[in-house]
């Protein structure tokens, strides 16, 4: 989409306003399901949201991605901050038949795949929100680079380095991914770990 679009979301434009609501979406329910723990609080917070996006659009002043990227993250974190939230971990059956996995596989596996996905929480935000583009809403680093304004190799590098860190944070934890996996291995097991967890919350 070219960047004059912003000039038809601040008047309000459904087509426009529906296409960036497309556009990021999942990675705004991403956002709050890392820092919840809770689907149905993500869920509810995520749509909350997108309602005081369109309500406030004629407020934001940006022309580009990164920056209505930047905005749209500060009112999730408003949202976060206003809501009194919930953990609930529950494991899905239905899940369990469609993988071909006992339920005590599945159990095994949702549970190493939370862990992964909580220690997220002890990153910095930028580190966790470049984790999530790239391995839970599967941008490639030229979709990343643009939503972050920054050059294509300067969002490989903020990838590598993030993967770096989390892995101390695995390693500190106990996990013996964290040390004896490199930082890409690290990120194809984080890609797995961010859906099956997602299913069981």
């Amino acid at each position: 989409m070219p960047h004059h679009v912003f000039d038809l979301f601040r008047s309000k434009d459904h087509d426009i306003f529906k296409k960036l609501f497309l556009k990021f979406f999942d990675y705004t329910f991403a956002y709050f399901l890392v820092r919840t723990g809770h689907r149905q609080d993500s869920e509810d917070l995520n749509q909350i949201l997108w309602a005081r996006v369109y309500e406030k659009a004629n407020q934001f002043a940006g022309s580009s991605f990164g920056e209505f990227f930047s905005w749209v993250k500060k009112m999730a974190y408003r949202e976060l901050l206003s809501r009194p939230l919930r953990k609930e971990v529950t494991c899905d059956l239905g899940d369990v038949a469609a993988c071909g996995l006992t339920p005590e596989q599945h159990a095994s596996l949702q549970e190493a795949a939370e862990r992964m996905v909580l220690a997220m929480y002890a990153l910095r935000d930028s580190d966790r929100d470049i984790l999530l583009l790239c391995f839970y809403q599967q941008l490639s680093h030229d979709e990343v680079a643009a939503l972050l304004g920054v050059t294509k190799q300067a969002a490989r590098v903020r990838l590598h380095r993030a993967l770096v860190r989390y892995g101390r944070v695995l390693e500190d934890r106990g996990s013996r991914i964290g040390k004896t996996l490199r930082p890409a291995e690290l990120g194809q097991t984080l890609s797995w770990a961010l859906p099956l967890a997602r299913a069981g919350f």
